[in-house]
């Protein structure tokens, strides 16, 4: 009885009558998504390392240019010393 049925009219082939294309379909689309979902993953763990790295997130630690600047306005620095600092840290 079922060997009178060819494949895709109600019989139960390889393919399900077509169906099994849009499972493969979806199935490939998931790792797709899954390699990009990892991918960025490890971009931004990676750019937020630099980040802590540089000192960026680590506690906000000051710049030399924000150090030289709280040493002239205690006085600490006259204000030529301070020119040529400044200037220094620019190049």
């Amino acid at each position: 009885m079922w060997n009178n049925m060819p494949y895709g009219e109600g019989g139960y082939g390889l393919m399900h009558g077509g169906s099994h294309w849009l499972g493969m379909g979806l199935h490939g689309l998931y790792w797709i998504v899954l390699v990009a979902l990892i991918a960025l993953a490890v971009v931004w763990v990676v750019r937020s390392a630099g980040r802590a790295y540089n000192g960026a997130a680590a506690g906000g630690a000051p710049s030399p240019r924000e150090i030289l600047d709280a040493r002239y306005a205690r006085g600490e620095i006259e204000q030529d010393e301070y020119l040529t600092r400044r200037k220094a840290l620019d190049r």
